[in-house]
């Protein structure tokens, strides 16, 4: 009286399957039982008792082609056939062809990637300008010069307490399946900094991973470090929430990669003179 996997159409994870492919055939005798019954219940003339046996099988998962095939032939069958309801991949395999299998039990996963979900983590002060319906993008060094474009489609409400990041799902098409489970990617969010604030040219920003700096000029051109909070970023410019006023100067330099103090000063000394640039006060949104 065992359910028994006698035949599997999938053999790894990863698999491509097309719809309509047979993925795994079961031998059941319940199944046989319950075919049974529908053929009772067919030759009957109840519609009700049909109906409840045909309700039944498809709880089974017997598909329309096999209970056309068996009302046409008044034949029970010894096995459920499942087939594949759409084309995509095998995300997850849990059996193996001869396997006993037990009902509610998973055989596999299979997901379909002509759209996919990106996960992606953004700094807890930008966090708050990202809302569902925001425009994104996309790249992936595996595919390099191609751009995927798409939108936020939910922010997870809990900030984690390690990274202090926000959480975001972002809903990309994937037409041609190039965009697989398990890439890493880096992604542009189209945030807005709010009205009347003031922003930097991103690339005046020196991030030394635990705060970002600038350099700004004083009398004399003198530069010395100030560290900033900064916002949202938008474009080529990153709002500042605090450590400049407006009309102060900064130098937009390229960029540098220092993480601590002490490398910044030598840094500096080394430094050759830079024109400054004024910084801007933003009145419109970015997009």
């Amino acid at each position: 009286s065992l359910n028994r996997l006698t035949r599997l159409g999938v053999k790894a994870v990863g698999d491509p399957v097309r719809r309509g492919q047979l993925l795994a055939a079961i031998h059941s005798p319940e199944l046989y039982a319950a075919q049974g019954e529908y053929l009772l219940a067919r030759r009957s003339g109840d519609a009700g008792l049909q109906d409840a046996a045909r309700a039944r099988l498809l709880q089974f998962g017997v598909g329309a082609a096999q209970l056309q095939r068996m009302a046409a032939s008044g034949q029970a069958e010894r096995r459920i056939e499942l087939f594949a309801q759409h084309d995509g991949y095998v995300t997850e395999l849990g059996v193996r062809e001869g396997a006993q299998v037990q009902p509610g039990m998973s055989l596999f996963t299979l997901a379909r990637l002509d759209r996919v979900w990106l996960n992606a983590e953004l700094p807890e002060a930008q966090g708050a300008a990202i809302a569902p319906g925001a425009a994104a993008s996309a790249t992936v060094a595996a595919l390099p010069g191609q751009r995927f474009d798409g939108t936020v489609e939910y922010v997870y409400p809990e900030l984690s307490g390690v990274t202090r990041t926000v959480k975001l799902r972002i809903g990309l098409p994937n037409r041609d399946a190039q965009l697989r489970p398990g890439m890493y990617a880096s992604v542009r969010l189209d945030g807005s900094p709010r009205a009347d604030t003031l922003t930097v040219p991103t690339e005046a920003l020196i991030r030394t991973g635990t705060r970002s700096i600038v350099l700004i000029a004083d009398e004399g051109s003198r530069f010395r470090p100030v560290a900033v909070r900064i916002g949202v970023e938008a474009g080529e410019r990153t709002e500042v929430l605090e450590g400049l006023a407006e009309g102060q100067q900064v130098v937009a330099s390229g960029p540098f990669l220092i993480d601590s103090e002490a490398s910044l000063r030598g840094a500096l000394e080394r430094m050759a003179p830079i024109v400054p640039i004024a910084i801007e006060a933003a009145d419109e949104h970015h997009s």
